[in-house]
């Protein structure tokens, strides 16, 4: 997801062979041989309105802001030497209107490949969690074209679940689910130099984003400013959108009245967001859905509390890790952060989080996953 939407082929007998040598080489789990851990793995993605395809024909080794990505163009009647893949899989977007999906059959078919759709999230189960609905027809796309799938794969159980019930029964039988890893190499680097400096953990931190982002509570970020919070440091990270003027100059004018210290942050990159995170000693997570939640992953992994709306999909993957208050109630979520600020208890992610964490973990189950469903 980090490099846009498309479709990723893979050729899975050649993995499983490398994958055993390279996990020997291993530094916590996540080595930064890519080409080596996913050998023959070719990601196809699609940019603008044209959704050209890319093969990334070497991964090289992952360095800051992927330095060492390598991505050509190529025609998709072509391999120019490369082998044809057992799967493909779709990574969707939620246009209405979209060449991906009939592209993605069409590449399939043409290589006699199986394919295969990544769900993040279905509509039932967006819009039957959600205050802030979607238009069904976002996911029309899926449903126009599920007789072509041979496998959906959802990023977790109650996501898998909600899958079976949206398409059709053809699909009975064909849903798995992995967890997604997280991208420790940088929080890794962000705990040495921190931890080296003795950085002492202050403050609330929070992600915004204002551009088809409603359920993740940005737009209801004015009942941050209140008297429970005076004098603290609230530290805002915004991704896609700018801030809308109102809200804007509500929170310039309101961070003044009650002496907050309002730090904001837009586009920044992996780095500079992990050293904020891990300086702030509580990450505010008011979103009404996740198909997963990555980000209360990397505040535990930086030892910094989570205060989160209660959803279903955030106790089945964090357990009693993370803090919950009900949806929508902002008073108990500032109260519980309030009381994380001023308390002495630490905040540490245990042994399950850590493995769920890693990529060690995702490759030894997509292989598992991939071949298990070619010899089926």
């Amino acid at each position: 997801r980090h490099f846009g939407q498309g479709m990723m082929a893979a050729r899975w007998g050649i993995i499983k062979n490398r994958l055993n040598k390279s996990n020997k080489q291993l530094r916590n789990e996540f080595i930064v041989e890519i080409k080596n851990l996913f050998i023959k793995f070719f990601p196809l993605f699609t940019f603008g309105k044209n959704e050209l395809f890319m093969f990334v024909h070497q991964l090289g080794v992952l360095k800051e802001k992927f330095d060492g990505l390598r991505v050509k163009k190529q025609d998709l009647n072509t391999h120019q030497g490369l082998s044809k893949p057992d799967w493909v899989i779709l990574v969707p977007n939620n246009k209405i209107e979209s060449n991906l999906y009939d592209n993605a059959v069409k590449y399939a078919a043409k290589n006699n490949a199986n394919l295969a759709l990544l769900s993040f999230e279905t509509e039932n189960w967006f819009n039957s969690l959600s205050p802030y609905k979607r238009n069904p027809e976002c996911w029309s796309k899926w449903k126009e074209n599920e007789n072509n799938f041979d496998l959906i794969l959802s990023i977790t159980n109650e996501g898998m679940e909600f899958a079976k019930e949206f398409f059709c029964e053809k699909l009975n039988g064909k849903h798995r689910f992995s967890y997604p890893c997280m991208n420790s190499e940088f929080f890794n680097q962000t705990l040495e130099k921190q931890q080296s400096v003795k950085i002492k953990k202050t403050g609330v931190f929070m992600f915004c984003r204002f551009i088809s982002g409603d359920h993740k509570g940005a737009t209801e970020i004015s009942n941050l400013f209140c008297e429970a919070l005076r004098g603290e440091t609230l530290t805002l990270v915004c991704g896609a959108g700018n801030i809308p003027s109102d809200i804007n100059a509500f929170m310039q004018r309101e961070s003044k009245k009650y002496e907050i210290n309002l730090s904001i942050h837009s586009r920044i990159d992996e780095i500079e967001k992990a050293k904020l995170l891990h300086n702030s000693k509580v990450m505010l997570f008011p979103s009404y859905f996740e198909g997963f939640g990555i980000p209360p992953m990397e505040a535990l992994y930086l030892n910094t509390h989570v205060v989160s709306f209660d959803l279903p999909v955030l106790r089945e993957v964090y357990k009693n890790s993370i803090h919950f208050v009900e949806p929508g109630d902002w008073g108990a979520m500032i109260n519980k952060a309030k009381e994380l600020l001023i308390s002495t208890e630490h905040s540490e992610i245990d042994d399950r989080l850590e493995d769920i964490s890693s990529i060690g973990r995702l490759s030894k189950e997509l292989v598992n996953i991939f071949e298990g469903e070619l010899d089926a």
